[in-house]
């Protein structure tokens, strides 16, 4: 997931996603 500076963003967009 940390492809980025973090990855913080893409980690929660999953998550809301799996949550739904």
């Amino acid at each position: 997931y940390p492809d980025y500076d973090g990855g913080s963003p893409v980690i929660e967009f999953e998550v809301q996603l799996i949550n739904s």
